[in-house]
């Protein structure tokens, strides 16, 4: 029973230390990305982007007080599913 407990809390541990690298990774991939945007813009005097990073990212359910539908039809819960966009896009100006 207790190396049971033992090998899940090791387990979760594992997969916290593996979504800590993932993020270090992805961060520093966003940055170059972002980098060469930017050198690639000054290098072309670009007045009006001609490339953009979007990153679409999943938020939380948003549970209003009264809601005309209900929404528990899809998927079996309850709520709105919301999405944010982020748009970056780099623009000479001297």
């Amino acid at each position: 029973m207790v190396l049971d407990q033992v090998d899940r809390m090791h387990h979760k541990a594992r997969l916290y230390m593996a979504h800590k690298i993932r993020v270090v990774n992805q961060q520093r991939e966003i940055d170059s990305l972002h980098h060469a945007m930017q050198s690639r813009c000054i290098q072309d005097e670009l007045r009006e982007p001609r490339e953009a990073h979007i990153v679409a990212d999943f938020k939380m359910k948003f549970l209003p007080r009264a809601f005309r539908g209900q929404t528990r039809k899809w998927f079996g819960k309850r709520g709105i599913s919301w999405h944010g966009f982020l748009v970056t896009w780099y623009k000479y100006n001297p």
